[in-house]
């Protein structure tokens, strides 16, 4: 039974990874054929998965990006509301260190001049000295609703339409509570009623993306 179990969750992983990365070449196709300009930003960063997967997709189109990492690199935030936690994730969960990743974008054979790591708490984004000006795609793998929400808050002003918004965890819900990134994205919502974010595809076991598009 044990070995059944094993067996169709690795299947299951497969299939998750193997969706993900068409949404990444679907999206960055659409990007590109929208003439969407901007980077790629994946906030959190906690495992090296997603971003070698944007970075084939990037390659597979003509319009240059650059592309940003942007998290912690150290563990997962520790809880600052109920609406927070979930049993999946506790704040001393391993996540990959800044130089195991970029140690992972090196392998990956991503050049240095378009690559930009930034070692930073995501609920403190406005202290960062560089981050990105223009974003096409926003990644969102983080999971407490609290970094998710200070990730949307400085991603606010800089909302474009076109944009994609995508959220890896947006249907890991509790039995308590939606998943922060529902629960974070709703007051964005309630925010920017000048803007409609029109669901674009779902991937992998929880993900769903948003393209951002005038009221």
């Amino acid at each position: 039974m044990k070995l059944k179990q094993l067996l169709s969750g690795m299947a299951q992983r497969h299939t998750n990874h193997q969706e993900t990365a068409l949404f990444f070449r679907q999206a960055f196709r659409l990007l590109h054929f929208n003439k969407i300009e901007g980077d790629y930003a994946e906030f959190g960063c906690l495992q090296y998965r997603t971003f070698p997967m944007a970075w084939r997709a990037i390659q597979a189109q003509p319009i240059e990006r650059e592309l940003w990492g942007i998290g912690k690199f150290s563990s997962i935030t520790e809880p600052q509301t109920a609406k927070d936690l979930h049993p999946r994730w506790q704040s001393d969960t391993p996540v990959i260190s800044a130089a195991a990743f970029r140690r992972r974008c090196r392998w990956s054979r991503i050049p240095l001049k378009i690559l930009h790591l930034i070692q930073a708490d995501l609920s403190k984004l406005e202290e960062s000295v560089a981050m990105p000006d223009t974003i096409a795609l926003a990644w969102i793998n983080g999971q407490p609703y609290s970094d998710i929400s200070a990730v949307l808050h400085w991603l606010e002003p800089k909302l474009t339409v076109g944009m994609i918004l995508a959220f890896e965890h947006y249907y890991c819900w509790s039995r308590f509570e939606s998943s922060g990134a529902r629960n974070a994205f709703r007051a964005l919502q309630r925010l920017r009623p000048d803007l409609n974010f029109i669901e674009f595809r779902r991937f992998g076991l929880a993900g769903v993306a948003f393209l951002i598009e005038d009221a």
